[in-house]
């Protein structure tokens, strides 16, 4: 029998210190006997993702970018990949500029850690911080036909205010836009704008079909908002303990896996 086992991973699996519980990495060795397909879905990028995971990473697929893109682990190949196209992109930057938003284009994968920003706002700490750590891979948006280009997402940062990411997310009717919470400092929203059709919950579905893997024998993990398009596709979805209380009222919660095994689900699914 097919079965897939889908985690999110910053926050998931990754502690802040850039570890995993090696019994964690253990059980994912182990369960791919038992026929399962094991898939990370994270919102970093191909090159953000291979800065935090080694290459022998014991993972089959690579849901990349919040679900822009898949790469087979194995051979590295980019086996799905959807952009924003010229237009859409810069009809998104303008709105974007108009609104003084701090923002950034970033590019196809696999090169989406390089970027174009438009900085608006003089106190952004959490624009600033993901500013330099790509310092060498960005250049600054001079005027709106810069922003004629095709895209990988958007990625607006904004100050933890629910109501300014309502009022901004409701400019772009036509793409997706999926909050999640920095994984910088933990308390700034990520505003980001994909295609229509990008989640990791599409991807992720996309994922199954393509593999032949009946949804009924799906597991998935996560610990943030932009992991609920994924949670909601899988039969049987879990939050860890650590992530915040409203997702915890949503979904089961299983401890932590920073200190604790993948086991841990098979347990609750056996009702012990």
């Amino acid at each position: 029998m097919k079965k897939i086992l889908i985690s999110d991973l910053d926050g998931t699996l990754l502690k802040r210190d850039g570890k995993i519980n090696t019994q964690v990495v253990e059980d994912l060795k182990s369960i791919k006997k038992e026929g399962y397909t094991r898939v990370i879905a994270t919102g970093r990028s191909i090159y953000s993702f291979y800065k935090a995971i080694e290459e022998d990473f014991p993972i089959d697929y690579l849901v990349f970018s919040s679900g822009s893109g898949v790469l087979n682990w194995k051979t590295k190949e980019i086996i799905y990949n959807k952009n924003l196209t010229e237009d859409q992109t810069i009809k998104i930057s303008d709105k974007l500029i108009n609104n003084k938003v701090d923002f950034m284009i970033l590019e196809p994968a696999p090169n989406s850690h390089y970027f174009k920003y438009h900085k608006a706002n003089d106190h952004n700490p959490d624009f600033q911080s993901r500013f330099k750590i790509y310092n060498k891979y960005n250049t600054e948006i001079r005027s709106l036909e810069d922003c004629y280009t095709r895209a990988c997402q958007i990625l607006a940062i904004l100050p933890n205010k629910i109501e300014l990411f309502n009022n901004i997310s409701s400019l772009f009717n036509n793409t997706k836009v999926i909050r999640s919470t920095s994984p910088i400092d933990d308390t700034s929203i990520w505003l980001e704008i994909f295609p229509k059709e990008v989640s990791k919950g599409l991807t992720c579905k996309w994922l199954m079909d393509h593999l032949e893997i009946n949804i009924e024998n799906s597991i998935g993990i996560g610990n943030d908002y932009n992991d609920i398009d994924f949670l909601d596709i899988c039969k049987n979805s879990y939050i860890v303990n650590n992530a915040n209380n409203e997702l915890k009222e949503k979904y089961k919660t299983i401890p932590s896996l920073f200190d604790n095994s993948l086991f841990c689900i098979k347990e609750l699914q056996n009702g012990h």
